[in-house]
């Protein structure tokens, strides 16, 4: 079916293109192509209509050509797909002509292209590529369509508003009816939506500054006696952002704030800004708080509008420290360079915006302009024009500050037209700072993950991209690119810099551009093509240092600008205090303490610990959030104490926290004790998120139920909760595939008996070896300029569809096991980012689907970037028990394979649970590891190795003389359960096997001989199985080795007279009499 579909996509896409476009073909041999493939699929779909059942497809019949059947009609569509493939390569001029019509599609790969040029006109379809066009559009609300003219008869439906992150909802200006195909609607919606905000934009401002006596004037004094608290006004923020969207709010507060301060200068009143801001900071504050305290327990009624007073406290800070900056500095002029390199909003024309009129105390906004008055910042005497892209509240409520002096560099880099580039060490927050100029800008904002063996066609088609649209393009990890790559992109970014510095130059004054009309500087060319050059154009590059190896053409285009590791304390104060925290500020400074010291145990640079503390801070929010009826933390009663505890909680469960019983681990929670002062009571009453009787259907399903492995378990389980990618870590053995098989196992099984809770889900597992894949089977390759998906990728993709197909579907868990490298690692590192997508070497970009886990099976970290294991829950697997485990799941299975008796198996297990902890205890007293462990290698969990190869050569033993037969076997299932209960219970068992009891069945000889066998089977297995492995330094000091058993005897025949002894003691509480031959 899927074959069908990509034959059908590429061939609406060429009819299109010849009876809609009516383009023709550059060659009579394509064209001649093209009628061979289209003619097969004619006569194919006139024989569906005729005989349109499924069944006909697969089932041959006479009447049917068998071309069009089973395997061969798969042969045929998937040869006709190459050829078209090959048509639509032909016809490049003609995908990029579509491009240059929404240039918003050259970030969309050729076969996405094609796939969105043949997509029906439906709404479900307009809305999976508004989004994929629009990263910050969450959807679009259709409705009926209003319009009755008979050209609109075949329209149905319209858009009315489009929906961002945490629910925000646009309302555009007209409906936008779905009456042109998807690429034409697609381009009408981006001037709806920017007519929305161009329009809105004002009408906050104005509303805003309508509130300046209000929210400014009455901050200048503290509040008489009678009058209200200045936290009050809190309520007219929250109604603004109830008629506008929250960046026009934000753009409204940044107005107000130069406003307010060009009056301060204008009357000489400096000396009273700092206060001023200060009560506005802590009224914001106390105001925040209120909001929390009408709901503890529960979600915010509007994660929106908590998310804004995050969003104003941040800014709150920011313009708190600039005005102690100014009162400090003393600056009483606009040309001060303390305020002059402050990025500075103004809306209308400049005459009235740069001399504003305070003599009635209320700025307005201009009205007199005929069109809609522009908004554009200004810093350091340059102004940037505010682009009016859609940027939505925002992906999380983790504070993201803008960091000055960086940003400068990368603004000043955009005015030179060279490449503004990100210095620092992986987790400082490169990227975010990127993202948060872009949103205080207005910008459209491009991320290409730079993969080892990304295409130079690529890099050309997405700085095309930002060339036409007036788009950010930021190349993340671009120091990863091979040096022959990067000296194509130097020459790529020379040319642009050439193109568009001449038309920069020549460009009209900001102050007086229509914001509604596009901003195009130019026509010129690049990359063999015609380009029309916008206003606004940028690249960003992001590297972890000025590698020697750079090419010297791309480095004399690059503009480095150093990013500080972040204030953390900083970081974590602005977050508490938004989310209204009471005792945010000492949280906030105690974590910061905690960070610190946590560094400084270890010698040398630790990795940046800003992607952890992002990860903490959303947990505390989401645990004080939870409703009390449903599973979370046990908080105290006491608000500041449930505040702490709630941060202690999520710091736990961290992956700092997570790893094996070292003395790293005890010094940290001796440490976390000594910083936080609830801590002990947090650690004495450890929580966890286990899924509700867990236990019990483990042992339904006859899993061994340890504590080692239940707490596995339970850190699996809360991980998959707390971040979409999970690190199993341990050694080889530890039962980490084990893990995750068992958690599954037992969510589908509570599904399947409908005892689930509403939030589990079923769950599909793809499990890879990408260690043993080329980078090109395990992403995708070309084959003559025609894309083949690889293996990760086609997983990833059919999720995609899966999700699409039923949008309550099962969780899918993706599984990559192996040697962690950075081969394979790095491309999917993307996968694990706020913008999780998958970046192809095709330029294609696959969102990862909502539902959708990565699972890394490792044995260390080794090999693996501070990004990766710091956006990863970690869950540790130590392997202490696997061997239990192991030996446990053998004696279940026993009674099923074999014919051995219910009191053989409480003999049996009663040797292992005698002998195995016993020699296990010895060997590794003496360090007599197993002889197949690489020096050099991690070490394998303790007895995996010894008690498979005992399993295997038990069974080996067995199978020639007591295994079932499929009959017998089949039979024997229902007595399985019986069996288990035997051996659970082995210790209250009575039975008595005696010579004499045995002779006086009719069966006794067999059943004895049958008991003996497996007893002798088992000693011999295990004989072999743990002495097989013990290296040859063992053998030393004795004289004569003729048998493995001797080995044992060797080693210490005192103890194993004690362990026989022991044995003896239990064999005979539990009245078994048994004669073991010798």
């Amino acid at each position: 079916m899927e074959v069908w579909v990509v034959f059908q996509q590429k061939w609406i896409f060429l009819n299109k293109v010849i009876y809609e476009m009516k383009i023709s073909f550059p060659s009579p041999e394509l064209s001649k192509r093209f009628q061979v493939v289209d003619s097969q699929y004619r006569e194919l779909m006139q024989i569906c209509m005729e005989d349109p059942l499924v069944l006909s497809l697969m089932v041959p019949s006479s009447s049917r050509n068998s071309k069009f059947q089973d395997q061969q009609l798969q042969k045929l569509l998937e040869a006709g797909s190459i050829e078209l493939e090959h048509v639509i390569t032909a016809l490049e001029t003609v995908l990029y002509g579509v491009r240059s019509r929404f240039p918003r599609l050259f970030f969309l790969s050729d076969r996405e292209l094609v796939a969105l040029m043949s997509a029906p006109r439906e709404a479900a379809e307009a809305q999976l590529w508004a989004h994929r066009c629009f990263p910050h559009v969450q959807g679009v609300i259709f409705g009926p369509c209003s319009l009755f003219s008979p050209s609109a008869l075949e329209v149905k439906e319209e858009a009315q508003s489009i929906l961002g992150t945490y629910g925000e909802v646009l309302s555009l200006r007209s409906p936008l009816p779905l009456k042109h195909d998807v690429p034409k609607w697609l381009t009408c919606l981006e001037q709806w939506i920017r007519s929305a905000l161009v329009h809105g934009l004002p009408e906050c401002v104005a509303a805003r500054l309508a509130l300046h006596d209000s929210l400014d004037h009455d901050f200048e004094q503290p509040p008489d006696p009678g009058q209200p608290p200045l936290h009050l006004h809190g309520h007219q923020w929250l109604e603004l952002a109830q008629a506008f969207p929250v960046q026009c709010v934000l753009v409204a507060e940044e107005v107000a704030w130069r406003t307010q301060v060009e009056e301060v200068l204008l009357n000489q009143r400096t000396h009273l800004l700092g206060l001023m801001q200060l009560r506005r900071l802590e009224a914001l504050t106390q105001f925040a708080r209120e909001q929390r305290s009408t709901h503890i327990g529960c979600p915010p009624p509007s994660p929106r509008l908590s998310l804004l007073l995050s969003l104003l406290l941040t800014g709150a800070v920011a313009h708190r420290d600039t005005a102690l900056l100014l009162q400090q500095q003393q600056v009483s002029e606009f040309k001060d360079f303390h305020w002059d390199r402050q990025l500075k909003y103004y809306l209308g024309p400049e005459n009235n915006s740069q001399s504003p009129d305070f003599s009635n105390n209320s700025p307005q906004v201009c009205s007199s302009h005929k069109s809609k008055p522009i908004c554009w910042v200004e810093v350091l005497g340059h102004s940037f024009l505010y682009s009016y892209e859609y940027v939505g509240p925002g992906q999380r409520r983790v504070a993201n500050l803008l960091l000055e002096r960086p940003a400068l560099g990368l603004l000043l880099a955009l005015k030179e037209v060279a490449c503004g580039t990100l210095l620092g060490p992986i987790g400082v927050g490169k990227s975010a700072l990127v993202t948060r100029l872009a949103s205080a800008l207005g910008r459209q904002l491009v991320t290409l993950h730079c993969v080892m063996h990304i295409e130079a066609r690529c890099l050309g088609s997405y700085l095309t991209g930002a060339l036409q649209s007036g788009a950010w393009l930021l190349l993340k990890a671009a120091g990863s690119l091979p040096v022959g790559l990067l000296s194509a992109l130097g020459q790529r970014l020379g040319d642009l810099h050439r193109l568009y510095v001449p038309l920069l130059q020549g460009a009209p004054d900001i102050t007086k551009l229509d914001p509604m009309l596009p901003q195009v500087l130019g026509n010129s060319f690049f990359e063999n093509h015609r380009v029309h050059a916008r206003l606004g154009y940028g690249c960003f590059l992001t590297l972890t240092h000025m590698s020697p190896t750079l090419p010297t053409n791309l480095r004399f285009l690059l503009r480095p600008v150093a990013m500080a590791l972040p204030d953390l304390q900083q970081l974590t104060e602005i977050t508490l205090v938004g989310a209204g925290l009471r005792d945010a500020v000492r949280l906030a400074s105690r974590l910061a303490t905690f960070f610190s010291l946590e560094q400084d145990l270890e010698l040398g640079l630790q990795p940046c610990r800003l992607p952890i503390l992002i990860q903490v801070l959303e947990t505390t929010l989401q645990f004080l959030e939870t409703p009390k009826d449903q599973h979370g933390p046990p908080l105290p009663r006491t608000l500041g104490a449930a505040e702490e505890a709630a941060l202690l909680h999520a710091l736990l469960h961290s992956p700092l926290f997570s790893g094996p019983e070292r003395p790293r681990l005890q010094t940290l929670r001796q440490l976390l004790s000594a910083v936080f002062s609830g801590a002990g009571n947090v650690l004495a009453t450890p929580w966890t998120m286990t899924p509700p009787k867990l236990a019990e259907e483990l042992r339904q399903i006859g899993l061994y139920v340890g504590p080692d492995v239940l707490a596995s378990l339970e850190q699996l389980s809360q991980a998959l909760r707390q971040a979409p990618g999970v690190l199993l870590m341990g050694p080889p053995g530890s039962g980490k595939s084990t893990c995750w098989q068992s958690l599954a196992k037992v969510q589908n099984q509570l599904i399947s008996r409908k005892k689930a809770h509403r939030t589990i889900r079923p769950v599909y597992i793809t499990s890879l070896y990408p260690s043993s894949l080329s980078p090109e089977e395990f992403l995708g390759w070309f084959e003559e300029h025609r894309w083949n998906h690889g293996v990760f990728s086609q997983k990833l993709w059919t999720g995609i569809s899966q999700r699409e197909r039923d949008s309550q579907g099962v969780h899918h868990w993706l599984v990559c096991d192996g040697v962690p490298s950075a081969a394979w690692l790095d491309p999917i590192a993307s996968l694990l980012s706020s913008n999780a997508k998958l970046n192809l070497p095709n330029g294609q970009q696959i969102p990862r689907p909502p539902d959708t886990w990565l699972l890394l099976e490792v044995v260390n970290t080794a090999g693996m970037s501070p990004f990766v294991v710091g956006s990863c829950a970690l869950v540790w697997c130590g392997g202490h028990q696997t061997w239990q485990a192991m030996l446990a799941t053998l004696m279940t299975e026993l009674p099923r394979e074999y014919y051995v008796l219910p009191q053989t198996i409480v003999e049996l297990q009663l040797l292992a649970d005698t002998l195995v902890p016993t020699v296990l205890r010895f060997l590794n007293r003496h360090g007599a590891n197993s002889v197949l462990h690489v020096h050099g290698q991690p070490a394998p969990s303790p007895g995996v190795a010894e008690v498979n190869s005992m399993n295997h050569l038990l069974r080996g033993l067995l199978n020639p003389y007591l295994h079932y037969t499929e009959e017998e076997q089949y039979h024997i299932i229902e007595n399985t359960s019986h069996s288990s209960s035997v051996v659970q219970g082995s210790e209250g068992t009575q039975g008595s096997i005696s010579a004499e009891g045995l002779q006086q069945d009719v069966e006794g000889d067999r059943k004895r001989r049958n008991h003996l066998l497996a007893i002798s089977s088992f000693l011999l297995a295990f004989i072999w199985g743990f002495g097989s492995h013990l290296p040859t330094r063992c053998l030393q000091g004795t004289s004569r080795v003729h048998t493995l058993g001797s080995i044992f005897w060797s080693l210490g025949s005192a103890r194993v007279s004690k362990v026989i002894s022991e044995y003896e003691r239990k064999r005979e509480r539990q009245r078994v009499c048994v004669t073991i031959p010798v």
